[in-house]
């Protein structure tokens, strides 16, 4: 089972210079692809473990539990839509079920698979990679120059930002990922574990 999960190997070009033809497709690669999770919807929180796991070359395969194991919430992302796999009853909600695809798609950079319309900006210390997900929908990427390392994506939809992705580094490795909605009250926060730390759970 091949889990793929680093943000600092989102490489969208092969130098430091914004280019079309050298961009790549994202790739995350990990040991385990595990990560604490925690969901803060208008002053509720949930929390458990997510399981990141890629199968074939375009689906992602999204899997959320409680500490203890019982299943909430089993996805299969493709560039193009989700298929629910399992969801509790409180989840399996047409919006809820929206949202969340929309959300890892996002963090994901799976929409970089679906062919859409792209554009490219060179700056001195940032990139940025635009992508056109509908004719209101703009999708933004940035990392660095130097090193293309991922730093954060933005969600706009009618030049209202939607939603934010911020992605923190230890040592030069993925820690965590934080996901922030700006038309409603929802945070996404994902803390990776690593291979002792996933036994332990």
């Amino acid at each position: 089972m091949r889990f793929l999960w680093c943000i600092n190997s989102l490489l969208f070009v092969a130098g430091c210079f914004c280019t079309q033809a050298q961009a790549r497709v994202p790739l995350w690669a990990g040991d385990d692809g595990l990560f604490h999770t925690t969901i803060e919807v208008y002053g509720h929180t949930i929390s458990g473990l997510t399981v990141l796991q890629t199968e074939g070359a375009d689906t992602l395969r999204v899997l959320f539990t409680t500490f203890a194991g019982p299943k909430l919430l089993d996805l299969r992302i493709t560039p193009t839509g989700y298929e629910t796999l399992y969801a509790v009853k409180q989840l399996d909600r047409k919006l809820i079920l929206k949202t969340l695809y929309k959300d890892f798609a996002v963090l994901a950079g799976w929409y970089l698979l679906a062919g859409l319309p792209t554009a490219d900006y060179q700056g001195t210390d940032t990139c940025r990679r635009e992508v056109q997900l509908t004719a209101k929908e703009r999708l933004y990427y940035y990392y660095t120059a130097a090193d293309n390392t991922m730093t954060g994506a933005e969600l706009f939809a009618k030049k209202k930002k939607m939603l934010s992705v911020g992605y923190f580094y230890v040592g030069g490795a993925l820690a965590q990922v934080r996901l922030t909605h700006h038309t409603f009250n929802m945070r996404l926060l994902l803390l990776k574990l690593k291979g002792d730390e996933a036994a332990g759970e």
